[in-house]
Order: structure tokens, then C-alpha cells, then sequence
């Protein structure tokens, strides 16, 4: 018996010290982020949540300790068990940290589909020094466990279960009534503090806060972003129309081509003579478009919405209600010759699932060892294309859209380093911070994107060659952005916010006969398909039937307001940058275009439930 009070005593003693260790962990998020917006309560209520959050992690760990020891009697089994479960979950808790620290947001059910997904490989490439170092700092925490369990063991004869969990539960009241009255008082210390504690979600009592006089419903009152209508949708809104079938404009209409080359993440600001030279000199033919916003600041969101025309809102009832895209399923209709070339898979994000599931026998994988290799094979992939076919005597237009990766995975051959220096071997994600002199990881980037350039230079050159310039519309663009700590806020990537350096991308469009031109108004990736639909394929439905978007060349259309984002994190971008962010707690965030809370800024009402409207446009 007093074996057992001793060892229970021990695994308590434990317990305090894991909550000990996961709350420093947690505390060290804020580590190297900008924390402006942070002030003394705020400070007070994330540390009290630290401990109030590793609090409960730790507790699953120490049930299953107490579990086997009390019906089975199995003392060693239970103390393996019960520190290899800490050790795992701070494990976790520190991976988290880094993934957030990368990509400001915490590991997800998308993060875990992506990971282990058929050819996750193809979208997260480390180099063994990376794999290495993070080994090193998890072994840190394993050894903090180790020494933890052994003081437990010194001073658990002493241990007092009441101060600990008087302690801990003290903690854990005090910092949900200061998110009580955060929430109602609407403190974006407070709220903000929460977005940094991984799937914490404190308590709210907005009515009690009213009733006690803390707050007003005035006050209170917030524009709803919550989705209106039902989960069914419909996409397009009327049923598709086109140009009279016998005109001379349709026929040549339908014997233009389309080749669409796009660049995985791709800064705006690296579009020049000098890192890509092939694309600089083909725009001195082509109309470019300088102010042109993706539908999104990832992939998946970018993707959906260069083909959909809508924003990644709707993307899983698009999926649960099988919509495809209007554009694709029109270029297969008037008869085009898909052909789709990804160097990373399409199985995730799920492409082949929604915006290609239509065109059928689509490769989800490209064979290669390296990212390099991938982007070498689509390419060569291509040109066997293109020499198939004949300039003269094409009856079939085709349609080609090919996704270059290396700018998104950071891998090179060391040869292939030589244009940009000094530069990173590898991206080393744990050694940047707010003060890392970026030098060497953007010049790893420049050399990606340089050599990315030289293979679209083959396909161009490739078009020119065989004459198919002459009834071929090319667009060059990126998905998304790609964010080198331009605004000084320690966002280092993309995914985490929508600012221009996010969402931003080169745009240029070469059409037969086009006049080269540089247009400066704002354009977005929902203009793409629109202009294609219209502009090649004849469809004379208004565009509000199928997307948000516009022409490209209608420099009238009204693109205040974009939409950007998915269901659980959008935002809409005015003109003049504004951002105005439903963030995933339920809040509402304005910043200027460098990050800047604009705390007096208020949106007008009446926009923005206009604006809400429109993304709710394609529900019944």
C-alpha cells in the first residue's frame, strides 16, 4: 500500500513538472514574433493559458498512467508509459511550434492529410542537416522528461497533492474570466493571445457580460460572417450560353490554343531581367498585368479559384456536391486536348478531385528523385507534346497548364547555385526569425525561381519553333505569393496572411495580334477564367453566372473588395491594400497592407455585408 500512495505520489510530482515544461514550450511561441499588439493583460492571460492549456494536454498522459497501475499492478509498465507519453506529446507540442512559427498557423487535419498523403514527398523536401537539427532540439525535451521523471522520484516522499491542484485550477479560473471579459470587451490582446495557443478555445459569456452592465449589445453588435443560405449550391447560376456555332469569330476562337505556365509561389517582386530573363523578354510582346491578386495565399485556394472563378470558400461544398469548374468542363465540351502537367502531386491538395476531375486520366504524380528532376520531366514532357503537334494542319486546339514547383520547395542541385550568391544550400526554416538577415534564403529562392525561368524558356521557345504563337493565347503567372519578412512582421513563407507579399503575383498574357501593353489597375486570378471563357470559348452569359471575377481587360470592373481565403480564414482586400480578416476565433481583424492594425478603422456595415453577400452568391 505504501508502495502504491508512493508511487502515485510520484506520477503527480511529474505531472506538475510536464505542465511545468509544455507551458514553457507554449510561452515560447511568442519567441521572435512581433508583438505589438500585446499589452499587460494580455501578457497575463496568455501565460495563465499556457499553464491552464498544458494543464489539460498533460492530463490524458497521466490517466493512462494511473489507469494500468491501478487495475493491473503494473508498475514499470505504467511509468514507461506514462513518460513515454509525455515525452511524445512535448514532442508534438514543440513541432507545432516550429510549424507555426514557419507558417502562423497550428498543425491541422490539411497539415496531417498533406503529410501522409500518397506523394507527400513531392510537397515538403528538407535536406538530412534540417532533419538532423530538429532531431537534436526534440532530444533536448526527451532528456528534460528523463530528468523530470528523476526529480519526481527525489521529492515525491514530500509532495502535497492540494497547493498543486488548488494551483492549477486557480489558473485555469483566472484566465477564462479575463477571456470573459476579453471577448466581451473586445481586448485584441486577449483574442489574439488565443491564436497562438494551439485548438485552445476559452470560454465566452457575452450575454452575462451584458446583463452585468460590462458591456452593451451595441457594443456587442458585429457584422455576421457566418455563411448564409443552405449547404447546396449552385454553380453556375444559369445555364451556359454561346456565340452563334457557324460565326467566322467562333471558329477562330476555336482553334486558339491555351498554355497556361504557372509558378508555385512566386514573389511579385522577382520578375526581372535578370532572374528571369525568358519570361521578362516574352512580356515585351505580351500585355502584363503589374497589380494582379491571387484567390488565395496557399495552393490549395489558388488553384481552386484560378479555375473555379470563386474563392476556396466553397471548396468542400463544391466537393461534397460534385461541382466542377465551368471553364473546364466547356474546354472539354468544344473539344480541346487536355493535357496537365504537375511536378508536385495532384492527390493533395485533392486537384484531380474537383478542378481536373472531368478531364480524366490525369498523371496525379510525375516520376523523379528531386523536385528538380519533377520540373525537368513535365517540361521535357511538353516539348514531346508540341512536336506532336502540327502548326498547319491542327484540327483539335488544345489546353495545357503546366505547375512548376522548385520556387515552393527550395531544391536545387549545388550546380545549380551559381546565379544568385551567397546563397543557402537548403532552407533552413529553424534559424529564421524577425532579425535573420534574409540575404542567403532569398537568394536560394532567386536561384530556384532563375532556374524555373530556363524551363518555361524551352517551352516558349518551343511555341515560337513550331509556329504556334500564332494562334496560341499564353499565360504566365504564380499561384500565390511568397513572403521573405517584407513587412518586418516574421512571416517568412505563405499561407499566414494576406498581404501583397501573399497574394501578389506577376501576371502576362500573350494573345495573337494583342498589342504589348503593361496594365496597372488590379486584376485577380477569378479574371483568368472569365477572360477565357468569354474571350476563347464564346460564352455569352453575364460573368456574375460563373465567377467573381472580370475581363482582364476591363479596367472598370469593380475588384474592391476581393475575397481571398477559405471557409475558416478569409479576408477581403480593398483597394489601397486594407485587409479586413475573419479570423478563424470568429473576430474581426483590420490591417493596413504591411500588417499595421488599424484599431480606428471601422468598415462600413453596409459594404461589408455587401461583400458578404457576394461570397455567398453560390448558395441556394
Amino acid at each position: 500500500m505504501l508502495q502504491m500512495q508512493k508511487n502515485y505520489k510520484q506520477g503527480f510530482v511529474y505531472y506538475g513538472l510536464s505542465v511545468a515544461i509544455v507551458s514553457l514550450q507554449l510561452c515560447w511561441y511568442l519567441v521572435g514574433q512581433p508583438l505589438g499588439f500585446m499589452d499587460g493583460l494580455g501578457v497575463l492571460y496568455f501565460g495563465l493559458s499556457a499553464v491552464t492549456h498544458a494543464a489539460v494536454l498533460c492530463l490524458l498522459p497521466y490517466l493512462l498512467f494511473l489507469l494500468p497501475w491501478h487495475l493491473l499492478r503494473l508498475q514499470t509498465v505504467a511509468n514507461v508509459l506514462y513518460v513515454v507519453l509525455c515525452m511524445l506529446l512535448s514532442c508534438l507540442v514543440q513541432i507545432n511550434g516550429m510549424v507555426y512559427a514557419l507558417y502562423r498557423f497550428h498543425i491541422n487535419g490539411i497539415v496531417l492529410e498533406m503529410v501522409t498523403a500518397e506523394g507527400a514527398g513531392d510537397i515538403f523536401t528538407f535536406d538530412v542537416l534540417l532533419y538532423v537539427k530538429v532531431a537534436l532540439i526534440l532530444l533536448l525535451f526527451v532528456l528534460l522528461h528523463v530528468l523530470a521523471w528523476w526529480l519526481s522520484a527525489k521529492v515525491g516522499k514530500k509532495c502535497r497533492y492540494a497547493p498543486i491542484v488548488v494551483g492549477l485550477l486557480l489558473v485555469g479560473l483566472f484566465s477564462q474570466v479575463i477571456n470573459v471579459y476579453g471577448a466581451a470587451a473586445q481586448k485584441r490582446s486577449v483574442l489574439k493571445a488565443s491564436d497562438y495557443i494551439p485548438y485552445y478555445y476559452p470560454l465566452t459569456a457575452n450575454n452575462l457580460m451584458c446583463r452585468l452592465g460590462v458591456v452593451t449589445l451595441d457594443e456587442l453588435s458585429k457584422t455576421d460572417f457566418s455563411q448564409s443560405g443552405s449547404s447546396d449550391v449552385i454553380y453556375p447560376l444559369n445555364e451556359i450560353k454561346y456565340a452563334e456555332e457557324d460565326t467566322a469569330v467562333t471558329e477562330a476562337r476555336r482553334r486558339m490554343n491555351v498554355v497556361m505556365l504557372y509558378l508555385d509561389s512566386w514573389n511579385h517582386s522577382v520578375f526581372s531581367a535578370e532572374e528571369t530573363p525568358n519570361i521578362h523578354k516574352f512580356a515585351e510582346r505580351s500585355v502584363v498585368y503589374t497589380n494582379h491578386l491571387s484567390s488565395s495565399n496557399g495552393t490549395r485556394g489558388s488553384i481552386f479559384g484560378l479555375f473555379y472563378g470563386v474563392p476556396s470558400y466553397y471548396w468542400k461544398d463544391f466537393e461534397l456536391n460534385n461541382v466542377h469548374p465551368v471553364l473546364i468542363h466547356e474546354l472539354l465540351r468544344q473539344g480541346y486536348d487536355m493535357r496537365i502537367y504537375g511536378s508536385a502531386t495532384l492527390l493533395e491538395p485533392p486537384f484531380v478531385k474537383n478542378v481536373f476531375a472531368e478531364v480524366g486520366n490525369v498523371r496525379t504524380s510525375t516520376p523523379g528523385e528531386t523536385v528538380y528532376d519533377k520540373d525537368c520531366r513535365i517540361t521535357s514532357d511538353c516539348l514531346s507534346f508540341l512536336d506532336s503537334v502540327s502548326a498547319e494542319g491542327n484540327k483539335r486546339p488544345f489546353f495545357t497548364f503546366m505547375f512548376y514547383d522548385m520556387p515552393h520547395g527550395f531544391s536545387l542541385p549545388e550546380s545549380k547555385l551559381y546565379h544568385f550568391q551567397p546563397s543557402w544550400k537548403y532552407a533552413d526554416y529553424t534559424s529564421l526569425s524577425n532579425t535573420s538577415d534574409r540575404t542567403p534564403f532569398f537568394n536560394l529562392y532567386r536561384n530556384c525561381i532563375a532556374e524555373a525561368d530556363s524551363l518555361v524558356g524551352l517551352v516558349l521557345d518551343k511555341l515560337s519553333e513550331r509556329g504556334l504563337l500564332e494562334n496560341t493565347m499564353v499565360i504566365i503567372s504564380g499561384d500565390h505569393g511568397q513572403e521573405f519578412n517584407e513587412n518586418g512582421k516574421n512571416y517568412w513563407g505563405h499561407g499566414a496572411n494576406y498581404s501583397k507579399w501573399q497574394i501578389k503575383v506577376p501576371l502576362v498574357v500573350y494573345r495573337p495580334g494583342k498589342k504589348a501593353d503593361v496594365r496597372r489597375y488590379r486584376t485577380t486570378h477569378y479574371d483568368v477564367s472569365t477572360s477565357l471563357l468569354r474571350g476563347v470559348l464564346g460564352v455569352m452569359n453575364e460573368t456574375s453566372d460563373y465567377t467573381m471575377g472580370y475581363m482582364l481587360e476591363d479596367s472598370t470592373g469593380s475588384r474592391n473588395w476581393h475575397i481571398v481565403g477559405d471557409n475558416m480564414d478569409y479576408a477581403f482586400v480593398l483597394v489601397g491594400d486594407t485587409i479586413v480578416s475573419k479570423k478563424p476565433a470568429g473576430y474581426l481583424e483590420v490591417t493596413d497592407g504591411e500588417l499595421n492594425e488599424l484599431e480606428e478603422y471601422r468598415p462600413s456595415a453596409v459594404e461589408l455585408q455587401a461583400a458578404i453577400s457576394h461570397l455567398n452568391r453560390y448558395y441556394r
